[in-house]
């Protein structure tokens, strides 16, 4: 593909002739700006291990393990989940789960949840779409009463007006991303920021 050394893994190119990132998807298994710091320091035997299941070649790891040490540079720096704008409030949407605007637009609206182990969210609906992306942990979304269990990578779509809730089976971090935007939340946020609420 590349006249240069070249290597896929998940679903992250990398040129090494250019030393860039060609598609700034994150693997799996780095959730987290401090996964990327922690695999960073592994062996380069265990990370190859994660990435494929099976023994490494020195070599070959030993690549993988400097490029998993560069992506915070290449895949963080579009969208550092750790540093989102300090002016968006953290807010309380239930007992022990937290909300906090990552970015927003004329058709989108995109919010980072905390959710404690144990917390719940009952069943509710919204007109908006939403797609669920469990960015770490471990939680059981029930739509329309069926249980479903997601864990760290997984996505989930739900459609406009359906009923779902939340029981969360470990600390967990969800990226939501919404569609129309959630303007209920911008303008709790806006109340927020300026001392109203």
């Amino acid at each position: 593909m590349f006249p240069f050394p070249s290597f896929r893994f998940s679903s992250v190119i990398f040129d090494t002739r250019a030393g860039s990132c060609l598609d700034v998807q994150r693997p799996r298994w780095l959730s987290t700006e401090f996964d990327v710091q922690s695999h960073a320091k592994m062996s380069p035997e265990k990370i190859f291990e994660l990435l494929d299941g099976k023994p490494a070649s020195r070599t070959i790891a030993a690549t993988i393990k400097i490029v998993v040490s560069l992506l915070p540079a290449f895949v963080i720096s579009g969208l550092n989940l750790c540093e989102m704008n300090s002016e968006n409030p953290t807010i309380e949407i239930c007992p022990g789960i937290t909300r906090r605007t990552v970015a927003h637009g004329k058709t989108m609206y995109q919010m980072m949840a905390t959710l404690a182990a144990g917390s719940k969210m009952p069943a509710h609906s919204h007109e908006q779409e939403q797609i669920v992306h469990i960015l770490e942990g471990r939680m059981r979304l029930i739509v329309d009463s069926v249980p479903h269990e997601l864990s760290t990578g997984d996505s989930f779509y739900l459609a406009s007006n359906v009923p779902h809730g939340v029981e969360t089976l470990l600390p967990t971090r969800v990226l939501d991303t919404f569609s129309p935007p959630r303007n209920d939340y911008l303008a709790i946020d806006e109340k927020v920021r300026h001392g109203a609420l």
